[in-house]
């Protein structure tokens, strides 16, 4: 897969989260963004691999994270 422009639609969210000089949204490892409880994954963050492989995968790290905040309030 390949990608001819890289420029994600973030715009819509400047206001909101933290974002890099090329408008990708600013993450940890465990795809936090700088707002409490909002999560980035695929193509938006920063560091993304701009493939599907890698926005599966995001996915199931920011699933992780996710429930894993969920079990530690129990």
């Amino acid at each position: 897969m390949l990608s001819a422009i890289d420029v994600p639609n973030t715009n819509w969210c400047s206001a909101l989260v933290e974002r890099d000089e090329t408008g990708h949204v600013v993450v940890d490892a465990a795809l936090r963004t700088s707002v409490p409880r909002v999560l980035a994954a695929g193509d938006v963050r920063v560091g993304s691999a701009h493939s599907a492989f890698a926005s599966v995968a995001d996915g199931l790290t920011a699933a992780t994270t996710i429930l894993g905040s969920a079990l530690r309030r129990l």
